[in-house]
């Protein structure tokens, strides 16, 4: 085992015998120190954090290692239910509530209310700890107390506050502790309390009194069972069950074993397959087991005939073939729909209940079954369908369920005791024979230590940690008890009732607990439909009329259909150099929240696939601030695609597709054409080409997410602006005129855009600087009549008045000095030629509109923002194809020195490398992956790319 990982064991819990495994927990691995997760996030820990979210009920669907919209919304339903911060990001707190969520899982396996228990969890076998001597009851205090406290709330008793005094809280827990263990029930910590809680010792049943009218004479039988080890020669059970797809030691022994037995599994290859299930079940339906096709502790013991835990007790049973005699009988009252209809007698045997035959036969009568009974048979008739049982089972008296289309036939296992009260003795069956009847007539049940509560075709819910929250007639009102839970819904049989939700073109879109989930899930879908766990069709969206891309709410993932490998054999196929980016663009639109089908067609439109001088020249995918006027030179210069995406996806999510966005119309292209572009059919040539890559994936429209005034806003994972880290670059100030040889920098960038001075203002100058000029000495009383963003004879006059009460030099003229003076701006600024390291990039603006790099700089003392063109950069490079014939080599490999490839550029990015010539025929150089969120460091081929100054495409 690996440090720093901890094991949960397999662990499930039946309800009764009502439904197999309700809230079974499968193995899961929760790692100490997981990273932090968010949208966007891939890889193992990934998959853990899924395993573990199904595990709990939360998600549904495979653990894929992709964390997408239905992940975060797993996680964001899993802290809003363990009171954490919901914001879909899983860091140390949200993996430490999931860590507690499974173990408290695992240690609810075992059963408070009388269910059987299903396996053995290692994390929660109980320490060895000695007797004290003297039994601990209220008042009592000390580290004994403290243990009891710390056991009983590890399964799941509150005890309140473990502080080692023996309140009422902590006799609370013990006497639930007690009932659920068939002890007497006094809240008091004697010896036989003790044995149970830690181990010490194993009592089979609780001191009870019991009549014999054969002997007329009352004992009081209490049976302590010793530590037994396995015979020389039994493997031992591995810890965890097998099933399906295990490998190893523990399956060879299995598969060794059932061909020994007769079950054959064909070749002993330590392979769990379908040959091996398949044993396991016929195995297990002879043995009057489970029939799950799982080799769990029951089955293992049944196989080998050993013990299922290491050092573990085991309960005493008569060796001759029949059972030991009962030493124990108390009654259990039967409920049908809620209200008591018998008390039944019960006897316990060899950790077995046994309950009384005629008794059942009066419940089922008040169930609506029509019943005869015999001294050796019961007929009960149904009028609704019969699930199969598991096995029908041996013993000498049978149950005939009938009908109107089939009899089933189960043998119960019997004894006869005598009524203590009568004298006439009274047949009895096995508690666990008989739930397998009620299962077959499809009656949910639950079993606890006092009664048993049926209802006949009715409905078990379970909350995500497999605790049985109530049964229920009506489906509608079992899915109404489920809301906020996270868990399921089981039928009277056992079934885990299921909804699946299907495309117009049969394309799973999700399975759900509840109608209403599948339901909610559909808004938008035309013609879907939903099937029960029966495949019944119970649902089916109308016809959307006007399907159409131009009417898509981009704000919805696009459907699963279109992955990476889509979009790049799309591209590929057009010959187009931005072959390549399919793997960004699907993480740049699921982080920030729009669809990626969408941002790929965008792209392909705005260069013209690739091909335009604005793309080539500034890395710019989406014609960002490319306005009419001259857009050559105002579209901004991004350093690499990855970026351009995230940056892409975050600007239109913010500002055009969420209502609150400055330029939001509709989440729509036909909404993003109003501000967009000028051009009155943009939005129809990417929806053109949404279609055709939606086409070459073998879907089309009827799979996207149309826009009504009703849909819900799908959040987006992250809402900040993206920020390219730059560890390594490097470079000198530049000169500027503006302030003097001596460049201005700002404690980040959105100061910077505001408060520095681009240009002089002086008369006839116009923008939006003047129009701030203006705003200021109308404030300070230098009139300047209306705002209008002109330079004109009144802002001249007034900035004239400003510099002479300012002791200014008074030239009319708005130069750095006067409008820090305006402002008030502290000015921090860096010489020309200060050699400056280079921290982060991030896109902005200057003189209020153009698009601009900003660069966070250091010389060492002082750190701040400035633009990228008051930076010579010394060891920033583009990476550019040589030749532009192989469109896949548009794909630049990043390798170590083995060869191995370790990242990936596109040409046109930049990376940071100590110079342009090669070595040894390769270029040395690192960058920074956003989608990984890491550094990389390593060789570009020289031969078929070259390393070019970062300005010398710029225009």
């Amino acid at each position: 085992m690996k440090a720093g990982w901890r094991i949960v064991v397999s662990v499930s819990i039946a309800l009764g015998s009502t439904m197999p495994a309700v809230g079974g927990f499968g193995s899961a691995v929760v790692q100490a120190a997981q990273p932090t997760l968010r949208i966007g996030a891939h890889g193992t820990a990934v998959k853990q954090l899924q395993a573990v979210l199904i595990r709990l009920g939360y998600l549904h669907g495979a653990a894929d290692g992709a964390f997408g919209p239905q992940t975060r919304s797993a996680v964001l339903a899993f802290q809003k239910a363990h009171h954490l911060s919901a914001d879909g990001i899983v860091g140390p707190k949200t993996w430490a509530a999931l860590d507690a969520a499974l173990s408290g899982a695992a240690s609810a396996s075992t059963s408070r209310s009388g269910g059987t228990t299903v396996g053995t969890s290692s994390s929660a076998t109980a320490p060895t700890y000695k007797y004290p001597g003297s039994a601990l009851h209220v008042g009592s205090r000390g580290t004994a107390v403290q243990l009891v406290q710390q056991r009983l709330k590890s399964l799941g008793y509150p005890v309140g506050t473990v502080d080692g005094v023996y309140g009422s809280k902590t006799a609370a827990a013990v006497k639930s502790f007690q009932r659920g263990h068939h002890l007497t029930a006094d809240g008091i910590v004697g010896a036989a309390t003790w044995g149970a809680l830690f181990g010490t010792q194993q009592t089979s049943s609780a001191t009870r009194s019991s009549s014999s009218s054969s002997t007329g004479a009352a004992k009081t039988s209490t049976t302590t069972t010793a530590v037994k080890k396995d015979p020389p020669g039994v493997p031992a059970f591995p810890g965890t069950a097998l099933k399906q797809g295990s490998r190893g030691t523990a399956v060879t022994q299995v598969q060794s074993r059932l061909n020994a037995l007769g079950f054959a599994v064909g070749t002993v290859d330590g392979v769990f397959g379908s040959k091996t299930a398949t044993a396991v079940r016929n195995f297990q339906r002879a043995h009057h087991l489970t029939v799950d096709g799982v080799v769990g502790p029951a089955t293992w013991k049944a196989l080998f005939g050993g013990s299922t835990t290491s050092g573990g007790t085991s309960p005493s049973t008569s060796r001759s073939g029949g059972p030991a005699a009962p030493v124990a009988n108390g009654t259990l009252t039967l409920q049908v729909r809620g209200h008591d209809v018998v008390r039944a007698e019960i006897y316990q045997i060899s950790g077995k209940t046994f309950i009384a035959i005629p008794s059942l036969a009066t419940a089922l009568k008040q169930a609506g079954f029509t019943v005869s009974l015999t001294s050796t048979s019961l007929h009960v008739t149904a009028s609704s369908k019969l699930a199969p049982p598991a096995g029908t089972g041996s013993g000498d008296f049978s149950v005939t369920l009938q009908s109107a289309k089939e009899a089933i036939t189960i043998r119960l296992a019997t004894m006869a005791v005598i009524d203590p009260l009568s004298k006439a003795p009274i047949i009895m069956a096995n508690v666990d024979d008989v739930m397998g009847v009620l299962k077959a007539l499809g009656v949910a049940q639950h079993r606890s230590t006092s009664s048993w509560d049926w209802y006949p075709q009715g409905y078990a819910v379970v909350d995500a940690r497999g605790n049985l929250v109530g049964l229920y007639s009506r489906e509608q009102d079992a899915e109404q008890a489920l809301t906020g839970l996270g868990g399921h819904v089981y039928d009277g049989y056992g079934n885990l009732i299921t909804y699946t939700a299907y495309s117009a073109k049969g394309a799973v879109i999700g399975q759900y607990p509840t109608l209403a989930a599948a339901k909610a899930d559909l808004n938008g879908y035309s013609q879907a439909v939903v099937k029960d766990y029966q495949g019944n069709v119970v649902y089916k969206t109308p016809a959307i009329a006007n399907l159409d891309f131009l009417n898509v709410d981009l704000r919805h993932q696009e459907p699963n259909t279109i992955t990476a490998g889509v979009i790049d054999a799309y591209l590929l196929s057009n010959g187009s150099p931005l072959y390549g980016l399919g793997d960004w663009t699907i993480w740049a639109a699921h982080t920030y929240g729009v669809d990626a089908n969408y941002l790929i067609s965008h792209a392909i439109h705005e260069t013209a696939y690739g091909n335009s001088n604005i793309y080539k020249q500034k890395n710019n995918l989406f014609g960002y601030g490319a306005y009419d006027s001259d857009p050559t030179n105002d579209a901004g210069f991004f350093p690499n695609h990855q970026y351009m995406l995230a940056f892409e996806a975050w600007f239109v999510r913010n500002q055009y597709l969420d209502p609150d966005g400055s330029l939001y119309v509709t989440p729509t292209l036909t909404g993003m054409n109003q501000h967009y572009a000028t051009d009155p059919n943009w939005s129809s040539a990417i929806a053109k080409y949404m279609s055709q890559i939606a086409d070459s994936a073998g879907d089309s429209v009827v799979s996207y997410q149309q826009y009504t005034v009703e849909n819900q806003e799908a959040a987006p994972a992250v809402t900040d602006e993206p920020v390219l880290p730059m560890k390594g670059a490097s470079g000198s100030i530049a000169s500027d005129d503006v302030y003097n040889n001596a460049v201005p920098y700002f404690a980040d960038m959105k100061t910077g855009e505001h408060e520095r001075l681009d240009e002089v203002l002086r008369y006839g100058a116009k923008g939006s600087k003047v129009r701030e000029l203006q705003t200021q000495l109308n404030k300070l009383r230098f009139n300047v009549g209306t705002v209008d963003g002109v330079f004109g004879p009144k802002t001249q006059a007034a900035v004239k008045m400003f510099q002479g009460a300012h002791n200014l030099p008074v030239t009319g003229v708005c130069d750095a000095q006067t409008w820090n003076a305006v402002f008030g701006y502290r000015l921090n600024t860096m010489p020309a030629n200060t050699k400056v390291q280079v921290l982060e990039w991030q896109e902005g603006f200057t003189n209020g509109n153009i698009v601009t790099p900003w660069l966070e700089v250091t010389d060492g003392t002082h750190t701040g923002w400035v633009p990228y063109f008051d930076v010579k950069l010394t060891n920033v490079y583009r990476v550019d194809v040589r030749s532009n014939d192989n469109i896949k080599a548009y794909v630049v490999p990043v390798k170590d020195a083995s060869g191995r490839v370790i990242g990936e550029l596109h040409s046109g990015d930049i990376v940071i490398a100590a110079s342009s010539d090669p070595s040894g025929g390769s270029y040395r150089v690192s960058y920074f992956d956003l989608e990984r969120n890491q550094s990389v460091t390593g060789l570009v081929d020289a031969a078929t790319y070259q390393l070019v100054n970062i300005y010398s495409t710029l225009p």
